[in-house]
């Protein structure tokens, strides 16, 4: 994981700028929120994994939930934690360093009512079997688990590439073990699973509950600034998105999907 925190620390500082104020950022985002709001209900302590600067976290901080945000990037730490003091959230998030490919910290990090990993965190992760064997002994009972985890099919990246001619960029998703991608300007080794794949992963401790499309109809973020200037465009994409989510094939074309699990009890 060392090349891939070294790469999120680089990026940080404009990640906001290029991807969570963007108004393709916000659309995304906000379909997320709204099975977050479904499954996290104030009081509740959720761990957030790969929390970035922050912004789910207090957006559920907000809603009266309790939250251990987790990142390997201390740049982005940094980011969030103010971010929360911003916005006035700080007493009821506690920010943590935590590299996913060694999550061995969580086994005396309590009893936690959910988790949340957002927009392809887990991907940076190659062996999911130390992460699995955390939760199972952090999270409660029949609490939910939320990956939004990029799949091995994107039919916009398919699309653009193949118009350009480049069939090699058209299926790197698809290449068996670890694939690389660019985050600012840094190459990182990304897995590409399919959503019974990830959910394999988490066996037998966590049984899937929900599986749902996210950015299929919506591009994925290199589009955002084409966007900004097209919010009719943007708003028909948004309104496809979200009618057609629950439609599960869709959940293997998009440019992320939405996996929910439950702990077994």
């Amino acid at each position: 994981m060392g090349t891939s925190i070294a790469a999120f620390d680089r990026a940080a500082p404009s990640y906001d700028r290029t991807f969570t104020d963007t108004r393709l950022g916000r659309e995304l985002r906000s379909l997320v929120w709204e099975r977050l709001a479904a499954l996290f209900s104030s009081g509740d302590h959720v761990l957030e994994l790969n929390c970035g600067t922050g912004e789910d976290a207090c957006l559920l901080a907000s809603r009266g939930v309790r939250v251990t945000a987790t990142d390997g990037s201390k740049a982005m730490l940094a980011l969030a934690e103010r971010k929360a003091r911003e916005r006035r959230s700080g007493e009821s998030i506690l920010f943590r360093p935590l590299d996913l490919a060694a999550p061995h910290a969580l086994a005396t990090s309590g009893s936690f009512d959910g988790v949340l990993s957002n927009f392809g965190g887990i991907n940076c992760v190659d062996e999911l079997g130390p992460l699995a064997e955390a939760l199972v002994r952090c999270v409660r009972p029949a609490a939910p688990v939320v990956f939004v985890a990029m799949g091995p099919l994107c039919l916009w990246e398919l699309t653009a590439s193949l118009m350009r001619l480049d069939p090699g960029g058209a299926f790197q998703r698809l290449t068996k073990g670890e694939s690389t991608a660019r985050v600012a300007d840094v190459p990182v080794s990304v897995s590409y699973r399919w959503p019974k794949e990830l959910a394999r992963s988490f066996e037998p401790g966590f049984r899937v509950e929900r599986l749902s499309a996210l950015g299929w109809a919506l591009p994925p973020s290199l589009w955002s600034s084409a966007l900004e200037t097209r919010p009719r465009l943007l708003a028909t994409m948004a309104g496809l998105e979200r009618s057609l989510r629950h439609f599960r094939p869709l959940a293997y074309l998009g440019d992320h999907y939405v996996l929910e699990l439950r702990r077994d009890s």
